[in-house]
C-alpha cells in the first residue's frame, strides 16, 4: 500500500509576507514592501553559512543579500532588516499597472535549499491601491500644493472679498468656525465653476483603488470620478490650513472638513457613529462631491445636505471608511510629487460656467455645538439663545416646506367650506379610496370634464360627502395603511407631548426662495385639527374634528413677514367667519391678495391630513410675549443672570427625612397618600417654598410624590402649575388626586383633555366644589398621632440609643443572646466606659488573650510578675535563678541526709510539708537534742507541765515562809523535823506560867536551834514558817516534774523545767510531724535517744541538722534575691519543683519578653477592673477572649441600664404589637381625612351659579356652561376669568406646549410649578412654563432619557427614533442641577415586585442606592431571556420579522390566558422596541392578531389605564407594566452578518435609553433577542450603552451572578448577633431559615422557607435591629415598609429584642407558634386552589379549533383572504394521533405511567420527579415536540382539557435532561442527545405547522428541493405537507425554513 503520509522536510525554508501591491507614493512615503521574512528549520539537522537572496522582476529594486550563519532544528531565524532600496524611477514611469515579481533563493554551499517567488502588483504612478493595506497612502494623493489648486484658492479668496467677506485663507488661526465655514463654502463655489463633468468610477474603486486624477488633469480635462473631485476639494481645504477627511460608502467616496482644528481618533476610522457624532456637534461637514458636476452648479449647503444623507441610517450604501488626512500627515504620509509644473493654470474665467453663490454665514445653530454656546455671556444674549431655539424659520420646518410622504393623506374634496363647518359641526366621516370605488371606470375624465364642464372624482367626491364619507386619493390598501400610520402617530403624539398633532390642512401657498429658483416649496395655510377613530382593528376609520380651535399657520405669517416683509396682520388674530364658522374663502382671498406681487408664489385649494407640529412656534411666542415677566421665577431669573453660580435661596438647610418626625407637626402635613420619609421631606421643603430638583429614579414613587406635594401645598393656600411633556406622567397624577376627590380643585389642560367642552365641564365642577370637613376629628387624630409616634420613636432610640461606650441596648442584647458569662465583671457605674476606654477594653480583651496565648506554653515562668525587661535584668534574673537552683539543691541533699539519718524511705521527696517538719526537726535537734531529753518518749505533756505548775506553787510558798524565818535550816533536816510535835510543845509550854514557861520555850527553842544551820532560831517565828517549807518540800517530792532532768525538788528552776518540757514537746511534735508527713510508722523520738547517748553532742544527727539548717538560710536568701527581681511569688510543691523550676527558667529563657509582656497585660488588666477574666484565662476558661469579655461586660450592664430606660423597663411585646396597629390605623384615618381638609383649604367662597351677572367673569363661564357646543377658546375663557381662574382650579396640570398654547400672556403666576420628566425637555422648552411660577420644583432623573426634541421635529417620517449620531441636548433638570439648586432623591423603589427587575440599573445607575424590596421567591425568575433565531433587515426595513413574530404570539398567548380572569385581577402588558421600525411592524401583527380576536379588544382600549402598548427607546418613558417585552430587534443580517451598530445604544448617552427600558416591569420582564451577549464585540461596537447591552443580556442569561456587586446573591451573614441568634434558634425548633434577604440596603432580617414549597418564603421575620433604627421616621419603619412587603406577598412576624432578652423561650414558642399557623393556612389555600384549578380545568371547553392538515386539496383562496381569515392553526390542536379510544369512549393515551398520574398533586413538591418520568416518556415517544404539543400531552393525562400559564411552567419546570431549542420563535424539545439539523418528516400527525420542527421541513425541502425552482415553494410545500390553505403565519414560517435551507446549503438526507 502507498504511503501517503507527509514527507518530512529535508531543508529549512523561506517564511515570506509581502505586500500585494505597490506603488510610487508607497514607496515615496517608505510604506515597506517585506512585512516579514524567516528561515524555519523542521528538520533534525542545524544548518550554517546560508545566504539569502532577493531578485525582483522587473528591477523596480535593488537585489539584495542576507548571511544567516546558523539555524538550529526546529527553529526559526526571523529577519530583521527588511530594507530594500527602491528604484523610483521605475516607480514613477509606470503609466499602467504591471505584474512584478520577487524570488528569494536560500542557499548554502551544497546548493539551493529552498525557493520562493512572491507576486507583486505594480501600480501606475496615479494609481491608488484600495483599502486595506493602501488605505493611509490615500492621503498622498491629496495634493494641496498644485499649481492648479493655487488657482482655486485665489478664486475663492476673490469670491470672498466679492460678497463682503475677509479674503484671507487662513484656516483655524482665526479660531472662528465661521470662518472655516465660509472658506470651505467658497472653496466650493470655485470648484463649482470648473464645469466638470462626472465620470465613472470603477466597481468597487473603494477596496481594489482607481487611477487618480490630479488637480490640473481635472481642470485641463473637466471630467472627474467622485474620488477625484473628494481629493481635488480635500487638497484645496488642505491648503488653507483645514483639517480634510475623505469618507467612502460602497461604490463612492466624498469629502469632509472640520470646522475646528480637530481629527478623528484613528486615521482609518471604520465607526460610522464617531463620523454622525462629530456632524451632530457640528464640528465637521460632508460635502457630495458628485454635485460639483451638476448642471446648473448646486450650492454648499445642498452638498451638506446630501452628505450626511450618505451617512444617515437608511442610506442606501453602507458606510465603509473615512480617511482623516491630518492624521496621515502627522503619520507622516506626504503628498506624491508633482511629475511636472503646470504654468499654463489660469484663474476663473467669466465665460465659464457661473460658479455656485456662497453660502450665507452659518447661524448660531449651524455652528459647533461648544462653540456657540460660549457666544452667549449676557442675559439677553442667553434670552434670544432660548428663542432662537424655538422659533424655527428654515425648511426643515413642514409648516414652511411640507411635501407629501407615507404619513400624508390627500382628500379629494368638492366643497372644502361645507366640510370644515360639517367638522365644526361634529359630524363624523369615514375615509374611503376613490381609487378603490373608481368612479372614472372606462370614461375619459377629460373628455368628460369637456363634455358636462364637472369633473368625475370631484362628483363622486360630493356625493359621498353627502353620505358621510370623505375620499382619499390612494388606493384602499394605500389609504388603510397611511391612516393606520397617521393614527398611531397622532396617538404617540398625543401622549409624549400633550397635543394633537394631526390637522387637516386646507390650502397650500407654493412659494420660491427667488424668482429664479426651480424648486418650489409649499407651506400649509389653515389647520383643522382632527382625529381618527376607530372601534376596534378590524374597523374602518373616522375622520372627526378635534375639539381645538382651527389656526392659520402662523409660523408661515412669521416666514413672510421676516424673509419677504410681507405682512398679513389680519390673520394674526381671530379668523374671518361666516354665518356658518369660518369663512375659508375669505381666508383664501385674504392670502392671494398678499402674495399677489410676489413671484413665484400661488394659493392652492388642496387638502391633507398630516402631522403638524407649532408647539415651537407657540413656545417661542410666549417667551416673547413675556420677556418682561420672566424673572419673577427665581430659577429662571438665575439661569438668565448668573448661571454659573451657586443657587441660593436663603432658607436655610434642606429638610431630611431623618428630621420629618422630630420637626413637622402631624396636624399640618396633608397627604392623602402614603408616603415614606424622603417624599415627605420634598413635600416639607415645598411647601417652604424652595427651589429644588427631586431626582427620583425609575418606580421610586415619583407621581404619588408629585400628587401629595400638590395636595399638601393646596392645603396650605398655593395654587400650582403641574407641568409634563408625556400625558401618562399628568394622567397619573390626576387619577391620584381624583381618587381622593381632589379632581374638581384641578384642572386637566393637555391632550385629550383640553377640548373645549372637557374645560369647561371642568370648571363648572369646580364651581361647585364644596366641603364638610371636621377639624375637631382632624385634630383629636393628628394628636394621637404625635403621642404614638413619639412613643414608637422613643422606644427605637432607647433601645439604640448608644450608651457611653457606643453600644445600645439592642447591641448588648445580641451579644447576650444564647450566651452564659465564664466570669462577673463589676465597675463602678453605667458611665463608667466612655467609647474610647471601652474599646481599649475590648483592645485589653484581645490584648490579654493573645499574650496568654504567647506564653501558654510557658508554665515555668509564672513565678515572673516584672513588667519590664532588659538584657540587664534577664542576666541577672538567670544568674539568681541558678544560684537559686544550687541552694534548692543543697537543701534537697541535706534534707535528704539528715533523712537518712533518721531511717526515713530515701525516695521520699521533699515536699513543702516534709521539708518544714525537717527543719523543725532540725531546728529541734540543734537547740534541744540531749541525752536526758530521753524523757520525751512516753511523756505526759500536759500532767508534766501541770507538775510543773504546782512545783513553782510550792516553791514560791517554800521561798516566802524561808524568808520569814530567823534561822536557816537545811532541807533536809526540815524535811525531818517533828515540827507538828515541836508546835504543840511550844504551845504548851507557853501556856504554862513564868518561869516554868520560859524554860519550856528555852528547851523548845534549843530543840529547834538543833536543826538549825546558821541564826538562832526563833520558835514564835520559825515553827509555823517550817511547817509550810515542811508542807512544801513532801509536795515538791511527790511532784511528777521528778522526771524531769534538772528537777531539785523546791529548788528546781521552774523555768527551766518549763523551758525543757517545751523542747521535749517540740522535739516530739517535730518528730510526730516528721513521721506524720513521711507517712511512716518509726518511733522517731526512740531513735533520737538512740541517737544522741549521753555526752555525744557533736553525732552525725546533730551535725545533719546543723547542715539543713544553714543550707535552708542559704535557699531562703537566694530565694529572696530571685523573687526581687522575679517580682512574683514562688509556690513550689517541693524542693524538686523549685530545682525544676529554675532550670525551667534557664530553658524558658528566651520566652522571658513575652512573659513579661503578658506580666504588664495581666497588671493592667487586673487594675481595670478584669482580674476575674485574668484568672479564667489563666484557668483556660476561655476559648473567645473578646466574646467572653464582651458577655461579662453586658451581663453586668444590660440589667442597669434597662432599669434606667422607662419604655425598655416596661416594655410588653402584646402592648408593643398594639401600639403600632393603632399607629397604622391612625395614619390610614389621617390620610382618609386628608382629602377633606384640603377641600376645606381650597373652598372657593365664590358665588352660586344662579347668582352671578352675566358680563362678570363667572357669568361668562355659566353662559359657556349652557351651550351645546361652547364657543369661547380655552385661551379667550382662561382670559377672561383673571380672579376666579385660580379660585376655580387651584391645581391646573398642562404640557409646556398647552402652557404657551392657553394661558395668556398676562395670566397671574402660579405660586409653585412643579415641572416632571425635566430630563426629557431642553431648557428653552421648559422655561416658558417654569416662569409662570414663584416656586420651581423640577423632577426627573438625569440617569434617564435626554431631551428627544420632541417638539423641534418636523419631518414626519422621522418616527420617534432618535438618529445614533445626534448629540444629546442637555436638559432643564442638567441645568438646574448645574445652576446649584439643592438635589433632594428618592430613594425608596416601589415598582419592581422583584429585586431582579431593579437590580441591573440598582448597581450601574444607581449605585445600590436605591432602597428595594425582595420577592417573597428564593430565586428571582422575573427576567427572562427568549433567544430568537431572527435575522435583522439592515437597510430594508430595519425590522426582525421572527422575532417580531415571537414577541406578538406571547403577548397573544398571555392575553389570551387573561382573559379568563376577572377584570379587577388581569395583569397589563407591553412591548419595547429598539427602533420605531420594528414597532410598526409589531404593531401590525397585533392588529391582525386583534382582527381574529374580537374578545381581546378589552386589553388594547383606551379607557384602560394600562392598555397593551408597543413603543420604542425613545418614547416609553414614564410608562410601566405588569409584564414588559423587550425586543433588541437587532442581530445577523440575510447574509450572516452581525453589525456592532444597536441604534441610539451606541450614541452619547445610550445607556440611559437602555436604563429606561429595562426598568419599565412591574412583574416580569422579557428579552426577545437574536442575540446573546458573547455575540457582542466591545471592539467593535462602541459606547458605554453597548457595553452595558452586553452586560444586560449576560444577566438576563446567566442571572444575578453576571453582576459584579452581586455575587453573593440575595443572601448574606446575619446583620448582628441578635438576629443570628434567632435564626439559630429556629433552626432548632426545625425551620429552615436565611438570613439577609435582598440585594439592596434593605434586607428582611430572616426568611422562613416554606417547608413544601423550597423555591418560596413561608415568611420573613423582621427584628427590630439596624434595619428597623435606620429608618428614617415611625411611618418608614412601622407602615410604609412591612406594608410594601406584605403587598408582594410576604407575611411578616416580629421580633422584639427587649422581648426576647427578657422572656426568650415564650418569645421563641411565640413565632414558632405563628409560623406553624400559617403553614397550615398555606396548605390548606394550596389545597383549595389545586381543587378549583382541578374543577376549573375539568369543566373547560376547548375553544380553539385545528385546521386540517390532511387534506390534499388546497383552495384557491387568495393570500388577501387568507390574511383576513388570520386562522392561527399552529395555536390549537384538537386531536391527539396517539389516543386511542376505549369501550368507555374516554380518552386514552398510551404513554406508559398514566394510571400513576394523581393531578391533586400536580403542583406539590413531592410530585416532580414522577411529572419529570412522564415528560421523558413524552419526549422519548414523541420528540422532537413542541412546547404546545407537550403541555397539551401533559393535561391530557392528568384529565384536563388546556394547559394554563401555571401549568404550563410546572411542565416546563421538570423538563429535566431533555434538550430546548428555540427555533423561530417555537421552543421544540428534544430528548438529549438527539438533536439533528435535519430529520425525515413525519406525516399524518395532525400537527399544526409550527408544530413542525424546523429539521423536518429541512427535510421535506431536502426530500423535493425541484420545488425550489417553482414560482410559489411555499405554496408547494404547504401541498405536500397536506394543508389545505396557506395562511399569512404559515406562509412566513414555510419562507424561513426555506431561506434557512438556502443558507446551509445542500443538507444531507436524515
Amino acid at each position: 500500500m502507498e504511503d501517503t503520509s507527509p514527507e518530512s522536510p529535508t531543508a529549512p525554508v523561506i517564511e515570506v509576507d509581502c505586500v500585494t501591491k505597490t506603488t510610487f507614493a508607497a514607496a515615496q512615503n517608505a510604506v515597506p514592501i517585506i512585512k516579514r521574512i524567516s528561515i524555519r528549520n523542521e528538520t533534525t539537522d542545524a544548518f550554517t553559512n546560508m545566504r539569502l537572496s532577493l531578485t525582483p522582476q522587473p528591477a523596480f529594486c535593488r537585489p539584495k543579500e542576507w548571511a544567516i550563519d546558523r539555524v538550529s532544528p526546529g527553529e526559526a531565524v526571523d529577519i530583521g532588516d527588511r530594507r530594500i532600496t527602491l528604484d523610483y524611477s521605475v516607480l514613477d514611469r509606470l503609466n499602467e499597472a504591471e505584474h512584478g515579481q520577487l524570488t528569494f533563493k536560500l542557499e548554502s554551499d551544497d546548493g539551493v535549499l529552498d525557493e520562493q517567488t512572491v507576486p507583486i502588483e505594480l501600480l501606475a504612478r496615479d494609481e491608488w491601491g484600495g483599502s486595506g493595506e493602501m488605505a493611509q497612502i490615500l492621503a498622498a494623493f491629496v495634493s494641496p500644493n498644485h499649481a492648479a489648486v493655487a488657482s482655486i484658492l485665489k478664486d475663492a479668496a476673490r469670491l470672498l472679498e466679492r460678497s463682503g467677506h475677509k479674503g484671507s485663507l487662513d484656516g483655524y488661526q482665526s479660531r472662528d468656525p465661521r470662518q472655516a465655514y465660509m472658506i470651505a463654502g467658497a472653496i466650493w463655489s470655485a470648484i463649482s465653476g470648473f464645469g466638470l463633468s462626472y465620470a465613472q468610477p470603477p466597481r468597487s474603486f473603494e477596496k481594489h483603488g482607481q487611477k487618480i486624477r490630479d488637480p490640473g488633469t481635472i481642470k485641463d480635462s473637466g471630467l472627474a470620478t467622485c474620488l477625484d473631485t473628494t481629493l481635488l476639494l480635500a487638497g484645496a481645504f488642505e491648503a488653507t490650513g483645514l483639517n480634510p477627511v475623505v469618507l467612502f460608502t460602497q461604490g463612492h467616496a466624498f469629502v469632509g472638513v472640520w470646522l475646528l482644528d480637530k481629527t478623528f481618533p484613528l486615521t482609518i476610522e471604520n465607526d460610522v457613529t464617531e463620523v454622525r457624532k462629530a456632524i451632530a456637534a457640528r464640528e465637521f461637514r460632508v460635502l457630495e462631491t458628485t454635485l460639483l458636476t451638476h448642471r446648473p452648479t448646486v450650492g454648499f449647503e445642498q452638498a451638506m445636505a446630501n452628505g450626511e444623507a450618505q451617512l444617515s441610517d437608511d442610506a442606501e450604501k453602507p458606510f465603509h471608511m473615512a480617511v482623516d488626512i491630518a492624521r496621515a500627515r502627522a503619520a507622516r504620509i506626504r503628498p506624491i510629487s508633482s511629475r511636472e509644473v503646470e504654468s499654463h493654470v489660469a484663474s476663473l474665467d467669466e465665460d465659464a460656467v457661473v460658479p455656485a453663490a456662497l453660502p450665507n454665514p452659518p447661524s448660531l445653530d449651524d455652528l459647533p455645538v461648544e462653540y456657540a454656546e460660549a457666544l452667549y455671556s449676557s442675559p439677553d444674549d442667553r434670552l434670544e439663545r432660548w428663542q432662537k431655539k424655538l422659533l424655527d424659520l428654515g425648511l426643515r420646518n413642514r409648516l414652511l416646506n411640507f411635501s407629501p410622504t407615507r404619513q400624508t393623506l390627500k382628500i379629494i374634496c368638492a366643497d372644502v367650506a361645507a366640510l370644515e363647518d360639517a367638522l365644526a359641526a361634529g359630524d363624523n366621516f369615514r375615509v374611503i379610496s376613490i381609487k378603490d370605488e373608481n368612479p372614472i371606470g372606462n370614461r375619459d375624465p377629460q373628455l368628460y370634464r369637456q363634455q358636462t364642464g364637472k369633473d368625475i372624482e370631484l362628483e363622486f367626491a360630493a356625493t359621498a360627502f353627502d353620505k358621510g364619507q370623505v375620499c382619499a386619493a390612494e388606493t384602499g390598501k394605500e389609504t388603510q395603511a397611511r391612516l393606520t400610520t397617521l393614527f398611531r402617530k397622532a396617538k404617540s403624539d398625543l401622549a409624549e407631548g400633550g397635543t394633537n398633532t394631526l390637522f387637516m390642512a386646507v390650502g397650500f401657498l407654493r412659494w420660491k426662495k427667488s424668482p429664479t429658483d426651480e424648486r418650489t416649496h409649499q407651506a400649509p395655510l389653515l389647520l383643522l385639527p382632527i382625529k381618527l377613530s376607530r372601534k376596534s382593528a378590524n374597523s374602518s376609520y373616522y375622520l372627526s374634528h378635534h375639539e381645538d380651535d382651527v389656526v392659520f399657520n402662523q409660523t408661515l405669517l412669521e416666514f413672510l413677514e421676516r424673509d419677504f416683509g410681507l405682512s398679513i396682520q389680519a390673520l394674526r388674530g381671530a379668523l374671518p367667519e361666516d354665518h356658518s364658522g369660518l369663512d375659508i374663502k375669505q381666508i383664501f382671498a385674504i392670502v392671494k391678495h398678499a402674495v399677489r406681487d410676489a413671484p413665484g408664489f400661488e394659493v392652492t385649494e388642496e387638502i391633507a391630513v398630516s402631522i403638524f407640529s407649532f408647539a415651537k412656534y407657540l413656545m417661542w411666542k410666549d417667551l416673547v410675549d413675556r420677556t418682561g415677566s420672566l424673572k419673577k421665577n427665581r430659577l429662571v431669573k438665575h439661569l438668565l443672570d448668573n448661571p454659573t453660580e451657586a443657587f441660593r435661596d436663603g432658607l436655610g438647610d434642606f429638610p431630611t427625612a431623618e428630621t420629618i418626625d422630630q420637626h413637622v407637626d402631624p396636624a399640618k402635613l396633608f397627604t392623602p397618600l402614603p408616603a415614606d420619609s424622603s417624599q415627605l421631606a420634598a413635600i416639607v421643603a415645598a411647601e417652604a417654598g424652595r427651589d429644588f430638583v427631586i431626582i427620583g429614579p425609575p418606580g421610586t414613587g415619583k407621581s404619588q410624590t408629585i400628587a401629595n406635594m400638590i395636595a399638601h401645598c393646596l392645603a396650605h393656600g398655593k395654587t400650582v402649575l403641574f407641568v409634563a411633556e408625556k400625558a401618562a406622567a399628568l394622567d397619573v397624577v390626576y387619577r391620584r388626586l381624583k381618587a381622593y376627590g381632589l379632581a374638581d380643585a384641578c384642572l386637566e389642560l393637555h391632550s385629550n383633555k383640553s377640548d373645549r367642552k372637557s374645560v369647561i365641564a371642568q370648571l363648572g365642577a369646580a364651581w361647585d366644589r364644596a366641603s364638610n370637613a371636621n377639624d375637631s376629628e382632624w385634630i383629636r387624630l393628628t394628636e394621637s398621632l404625635n403621642i404614638q409616634k413619639d412613643e414608637l420613636n422613643q422606644y427605637v432610640f432607647e433601645l439604640h440609643e448608644p450608651g457611653s461606650h457606643g453600644r445600645s441596648v439592642y447591641d448588648g442584647i445580641g451579644i447576650l443572646s444564647g450566651k452564659r458569662p465564664k466570669f462577673a465583671l463589676v465597675f463602678s457605674g453605667l458611665e463608667s466606659h466612655d467609647r474610647a476606654s471601652f474599646d481599649s477594653l475590648i483592645d485589653l480583651a484581645e490584648r490579654l488573650a493573645l499574650a496568654r496565648r504567647a506564653v501558654q506554653e510557658c508554665g515555668s515562668l509564672g513565678v515572673v510578675e516584672k513588667t519590664e525587661w532588659s538584657f540587664a535584668w534577664q542576666a541577672e534574673l538567670l544568674e539568681a535563678a541558678g544560684r537559686f537552683r544550687d541552694d534548692t539543691t543543697a537543701l534537697l541533699e541535706s534534707c535528704r541526709r539528715l533523712g537518712d539519718s533518721l531511717g526515713l524511705p530515701s525516695d521520699h521527696e521533699i515536699r513543702n510539708p516534709l521539708l518544714s517538719a525537717l527543719t523543725k526537726l532540725a531546728k529541734t535537734i540543734n537547740e534541744s537534742a540531749r541525752p536526758d531529753m530521753q524523757f520525751a518518749a512516753n511523756a505526759d505533756f500536759s500532767s508534766l507541765q501541770e507538775a510543773i505548775t504546782i512545783l513553782g506553787e510550792a516553791r514560791s510558798e517554800f521561798q516566802k515562809a524561808q524568808d520569814s524565818i530567823a534561822a536557816r535550816y537545811e532541807d533536809v533536816q526540815i524535811q525531818r523535823m517533828p515540827l507538828e510535835d515541836i508546835d504543840q510543845e511550844w504551845r504548851r509550854e507557853n501556856a504554862k506560867l513564868w518561869p516554868l514557861s520560859r524554860l519550856g520555850t528555852m528547851r523548845v527553842q534549843k530543840l529547834l536551834q538543833s536543826y538549825a544551820t546558821n541564826g538562832k532560831a526563833d520558835p514564835e517565828r520559825d515553827i509555823q514558817p517550817l511547817m509550810q517549807m515542811q508542807a512544801s518540800l513532801c509536795a515538791a517530792a511527790g511532784c511528777a516534774a521528778n522526771v524531769l532532768p534538772g528537777f531539785d525538788g523546791v529548788r528546781s528552776d521552774t523555768n527551766a523545767l518549763s523551758s525543757m518540757l517545751d523542747q521535749a514537746r517540740e522535739l516530739h511534735a517535730a518528730c510526730a510531724q516528721v513521721t506524720q508527713v513521711a507517712g511512716i510508722e518509726t518511733d522517731l523520738l526512740a531513735k533520737l535517744n538512740k541517737l544522741l547517748p549521753a555526752g555525744q553532742q557533736s553525732c552525725k544527727l546533730a551535725i545533719a541538722a546543723q547542715q539543713l539548717l544553714e543550707c535552708q538560710a542559704e535557699f531562703k536568701r537566694s530565694g529572696r534575691r530571685f523573687m526581687a527581681l522575679s517580682g512574683g511569688q514562688l509556690s513550689p510543691t517541693s524542693l524538686r519543683a523549685v530545682v525544676d523550676a529554675m532550670e525551667e527558667l534557664h530553658q524558658s529563657a528566651s520566652k522571658l519578653n513575652d512573659w513579661v509582656k503578658w506580666s504588664q497585660v495581666k497588671q493592667e488588666a487586673q487594675g481595670r477592673g478584669l482580674g476575674p477574666m485574668v484568672e479564667a484565662l489563666s484557668a483556660g476558661y476561655i476559648d473567645h477572649p473578646v466574646d467572653d469579655f464582651l458577655v461579662a461586660y453586658f451581663t453586668w450592664w444590660l440589667p442597669l441600664v434597662i432599669d434606667q430606660k422607662p419604655k425598655l423597663r416596661g416594655f410588653v411585646q402584646w402592648e408593643q404589637v398594639d401600639k403600632i396597629e393603632r399607629f397604622r390605623s391612625l395614619i390610614d384615618s389621617i390620610q382618609h381625612l386628608a382629602a377633606n381638609q384640603i377641600r376645606r383649604a381650597v373652598s372657593h367662597d365664590l358665588p352660586a351659579k344662579d347668582g352671578v351677572p352675566r358680563k362678570s367673569e363667572l357669568g361668562l363661564l355659566r353662559h359657556q356652561l349652557g351651550l351645546q357646543r361652547p364657543s369661547e377658546s380655552i385661551r379667550g375663557l382662561i382670559e377672561s376669568m383673571p380672579e376666579t381662574f385660580t379660585k376655580l382650579t387651584p391645581c391646573v396640570l398642562m404640557s409646556p406646549l398647552s402652557v404657551a398654547q392657553y394661558l395668556p400672556a398676562e395670566q397671574a403666576t402660579f405660586d409653585m410649578v412643579i415641572f416632571d420628566e425635566a430630563s426629557q425637555i431642553t431648557t428653552w422648552d421648559a422655561v416658558g412654563s417654569i416662569a409662570r411660577g414663584r416656586q420651581s420644583i423640577i423632577v426627573g432623573d438625569p440617569k434617564q432619557l435626554p431631551p428627544t426634541n420632541f417638539f423641534g421635529r418636523t419631518d414626519d417620517e422621522a418616527n420617534d427614533e432618535v438618529a445614533v449620531y445626534e448629540r444629546d441636548l442637555l436638559s432643564i433638570l442638567d441645568e438646574a442641577s448645574a445652576a446649584g439648586l439643592p438635589l433632594h432623591q428618592l430613594n425608596w423603589h416601589y415598582r419592581s415586585r422583584d429585586e431582579g427587575l431593579i437590580a441591573f440599573s440598582n448597581h450601574h445607575y444607581y449605585g445600590q442606592r436605591l432602597v428595594t424590596f425582595p420577592s417573597p421567591m428564593t430565586e428571582s425568575g422575573a427576567v427572562q431571556f427568549h433567544r430568537v433565531d431572527g435575522v435583522y433587515a439592515r437597510g430594508t426595513g430595519r425590522t426582525n420579522a421572527i422575532e417580531a413574530r415571537a414577541v406578538v404570539d406571547f403577548v397573544i398567548r398571555r392575553i389570551e390566558e387573561w382573559s379568563s380572569w376577572p377584570e379587577a385581577e388581569r395583569l397589563s402588558i407591553g412591548v419595547i422596541t429598539f427602533n420605531a421600525n420594528q414597532q410598526e411592524l409589531i404593531l401590525d401583527l397585533l392588529d391582525a392578531e386583534r382582527a381574529q380576536r374580537p374578545h381581546l379588544e378589552w386589553f388594547f382600549s383606551d379607557e384602560r389605564e394600562e392598555p397593551v402598548i408597543v413603543k420604542n427607546l425613545e418614547n416609553i418613558q414614564g410608562d410601566e407594566r405588569d409584564v414588559m417585552l423587550f425586543s433588541i430587534t437587532f442581530g445577523r443580517d440575510h447574509a450572516g452578518k452581525l453589525s456592532m451598530d444597536f441604534g441610539a445604544v451606541n450614541r452619547e448617552g445610550g445607556e440611559k435609553r437602555l436604563n429606561v427600558a429595562v426598568t419599565r416591569a412591574k412583574s416580569e420582564f422579557h428579552i426577545f433577542s437574536s442575540i446573546s451577549a458573547e455575540d457582542i464585540d466591545l471592539r467593535r461596537g462602541k459606547g458605554l450603552g453597548v457595553a452595558h447591552l452586553k452586560s444586560y443580556l449576560d444577566y438576563a442569561e446567566r442571572g444575578s451572578t453576571a453582576l459584579a456587586a452581586m455575587d453573593e446573591g440575595s443572601l448574606g451573614p446575619a446583620d448582628n448577633p441578635f438576629e443570628a441568634s434567632v435564626a439559630a434558634a429556629l433552626q432548632v425548633r426545625g425551620w429552615e431559615v436565611r438570613t439577609q434577604i435582598g440585594v439592596s440596603g434593605f434586607r428582611i432580617d430572616l426568611g422562613i422557607i416554606h417547608p413544601d414549597k423550597a423555591g418560596a418564603y413561608l415568611a420573613g421575620v423582621e427584628c427590630d435591629g439596624a434595619t428597623y433604627h435606620r429608618s428614617a421616621t415611625a411611618r418608614d419603619r412601622d407602615q410604609i415598609r412591612e406594608g410594601v412587603l406584605r403587598n408582594l406577598g410576604w407575611e411578616i412576624l416580629r421580633v422584639w429584642s427587649t422581648d426576647w432578652f427578657m422572656h426568650p423561650e415564650e418569645a421563641l414558642d411565640r413565632i414558632d407558634t405563628a409560623l406553624k399557623d400559617l403553614l397550615e393556612q398555606r396548605r390548606e389555600e394550596a389545597r383549595k386552589q389545586t381543587e378549583s384549578e382541578r374543577e376549573s380545568a375539568a369543566e373547560s371547553v376547548e375553544s380553539e379549533e385545528q385546521d386540517s392538515i390532511t387534506s390534499n386539496q388546497f383552495d384557491n383562496a387568495s393570500e388577501e383572504e387568507a390574511e383576513n381569515e388570520q386562522q392561527e392553526i399552529y395555536a390549537s390542536l384538537q386531536v391527539l394521533d396517539e389516543q386511542t379510544i376505549n369501550s368507555n369512549g374516554e380518552s386514552k393515551s398510551d404513554i406508559e405511567g398514566e394510571d400513576e398520574c394523581d393531578a391533586s398533586l400536580f403542583f406539590e413538591q413531592s410530585y416532580s420527579a414522577h411529572l419529570t418520568t412522564l415528560i421523558d416518556r413524552v419526549v422519548a415517544k414523541h420528540g422532537p415536540i413542541s412546547e404546545t404539543m407537550l403541555y397539551r400531552h401533559i393535561t391530557k393525562l392528568h384529565g384536563w382539557q388546556r394547559a394554563g400559564r401555571r401549568i404550563q411552567e410546572r411542565v416546563m419546570a421538570c423538563i429535566g435532561e431533555n434538550e430546548c431549542r428555540k427555533e423561530n420563535g417555537n421552543l421544540f424539545i428534544w430528548e438529549r442527545g438527539t438533536y439533528k439539523q435535519i430529520l425525515s418528516f413525519r406525516a399524518n400527525l395532525n400537527r399544526a405547522t409550527r408544530d413542525v420542527p424546523q429539521a423536518e421541513l429541512l427535510g421535506l425541502i431536502s426530500e423535493h428541493s425541484d420545488v425550489l425552482q417553482s414560482s410559489d415553494p411555499a405554496k408547494d410545500i404547504a401541498t405536500l405537507m397536506g394543508l389545505g390553505r396557506l395562511t399569512t403565519d404559515t406562509r412566513t414560517y414555510l419562507e424561513l425554513c426555506i431561506a434557512e435551507y438556502q443558507r446551509r446549503g445542500e443538507l444531507p438526507s436524515g
